[in-house]
Order: structure tokens, then C-alpha cells, then sequence
């Protein structure tokens, strides 16, 4: 699809894309997981986008499977997710070597029950202690990023993976 779309993209880019999108872990992406990139967070537009009708012309050649605008908005939204997971790579390194931070132990004070995970209310219940005061949004869009395998809590692996740069 890159070479098609005329993209260029560096390995390390192309790991990081892969390590996003592959949510079970298992070094293979699944066509579902391909699939989630596209489809928005929010339901009402999930709903738009899972409601319409998949390809089924009988063109053979993949570089005419999208009209010409449509390629361009393809590759803006593709270079787009690649800046963005570079950018959010970058600030795991920089927040990790400056601070020096233990993600582990992270991990224990939003888990004060110690339950072994970290459900949504343990985050916002450690955010507000620490005079952090998220919108509901945000907070619940950075739950779901550490949520690889989308079950509502955050076990240690998830926690740890998230937050510790690559």
C-alpha cells in the first residue's frame, strides 16, 4: 500500500506503525487490526464509517482502487499517524531519560489497591491526587491506547509497554 500510495517511510517508522497496530502481540497483523486504524474511537462515527459498503468493483490494479482526492487524503491521514506515533515515541524517551522514571513503580501507585491492573477510576482517582485534572476524553483516549487488547483495564504488561519507549 505504501509503495502504491507513493509514500516513503523509514524502518524504524515502519516498526513503530507495526508495534501500534499488532494489539495481540503475536508479530502478525491481522486484517482486523489493519482495519482499527481506520475506524474512529468515538461511536457515532464508528458507526458511520462500519455502516458503509466494503469495495466490490472489479478493478484488479491497486492504484486505481481510490480516486485521486482520495488517494491524497489517504496518504496526508497515513503520513499523519506516522508523525504522530514518532512524536509520541519521542516524548516516552524524553520523559523516561530525564526523569529517570521507574514505570514499575508507576504501575503500584495507580494500582493502590493492588489488584495486579489498573481500571479507568484507579487512573482518574491518581490523576486527581496529583493535581491532574484531565477532560474525560483525553483521559479515556490515553486509557485506550495502553488497552491493547480492548478488555477495560490495564494489566502490568500493558502499563509497562505504554508508557516505556521502544
Amino acid at each position: 500500500m505504501v509503495h502504491n500510495l507513493q509514500l516513503t517511510i523509514t524502518k524504524d517508522e515502519v516498526f513503530i506503525i507495526f508495534y501500534k497496530l499488532d494489539k495481540d502481540g503475536d508479530g502478525v497483523l491481522s486484517y482486523s487490526e489493519v482495519c482499527d486504524c481506520f475506524v474512529p474511537r468515538e461511536n457515532e462515527y464508528a458507526v458511520l464509517i462500519n455502516s458503509r459498503g466494503g469495495f466490490y468493483g472489479a478493478e484488479s490494479d491497486p492504484t486505481k482502487f481510490f480516486e485521486g482526492s482520495t488517494r491524497e487524503l489517504l496518504k496526508k491521514f497515513l503520513r499523519g499517524f506516522v508523525e504522530c506515533e514518532v512524536s509520541i515515541e519521542l516524548v516516552r524517551q524524553r520523559i523516561v531519560n530525564k526523569t529517570n522514571l521507574k514505570i514499575d513503580t508507576c504501575f503500584n501507585q495507580v494500582d493502590k489497591q493492588d489488584k495486579g491492573y489498573i481500571t479507568l477510576d484507579d487512573l482518574r482517582t491518581f490523576l486527581k491526587a496529583t493535581n491532574m485534572y484531565p477532560s474525560e476524553k483525553c483521559l479515556r483516549l490515553f486509557f485506550q491506547r495502553l488497552d491493547k487488547n480492548e478488555d477495560n483495564v490495564l494489566s502490568y504488561d500493558e502499563f509497562i509497554t505504554g508508557l516505556s519507549p521502544m
